[in-house]
């Protein structure tokens, strides 16, 4: 084979390559975004923090945001979601005591009765098997816990 053939063939091989990189890379990213949820819950936490929550859930909300600053949430998965959360830690003190603190505030403020019901409900005792992540910026501060025995996933969020 003369050397045009050759530098011919190795460029061909390496645009195969590249397709196929290419197309792999896109259906991971593709996979990854379909796993995350396009609601209007998600989609705020996205707006507010950049990152929103994974799909496939069914929730109880008290959203406040508008009227107290406050906003709580009980997502229940019916798969694990521990995957997606790779990057969240056991609860520390600080965490389940603010997340305590949070819902507090929220069940203190002016509300609805059905707002204030669910989040009488609002206690947790998260232990080491539990997810947790937390976030301030401008005042605000968002706290996530996730039970993994149970697959539910809490949300404490509260604006200035």
């Amino acid at each position: 084979m003369n050397r045009k053939y050759r530098i011919a063939a190795m460029v061909l091989v390496f645009l195969v390559a590249m397709a196929v990189a290419w197309k792999i890379g896109v259906a991971k990213l593709r996979e990854e975004t379909d796993r995350v949820s396009d609601d209007a819950l998600s989609l705020g936490l996205g707006e507010r923090w950049g990152g929103g929550l994974p799909a496939g859930y069914t929730a109880e909300i008290a959203d406040d945001l508008a009227s107290a600053g406050h906003l709580y949430a009980r997502l229940m998965y019916q798969e694990s979601v521990e995957d997606l959360l790779a990057k969240w830690d056991a609860p520390e003190a600080g965490e389940t005591e603010g997340f305590a603190a949070l819902t507090a505030a929220h069940a203190a403020a002016d509300i609805p009765a059905a707002h204030r019901a669910l989040l009488e409900d609002a206690a947790v005792e998260p232990d080491g098997d539990w997810l947790a992540f937390s976030a301030e910026q401008d005042g605000a501060r968002l706290i996530l816990l996730y039970d993994r025995a149970d697959m539910v996933l809490y949300l404490a969020e509260a604006h200035p």
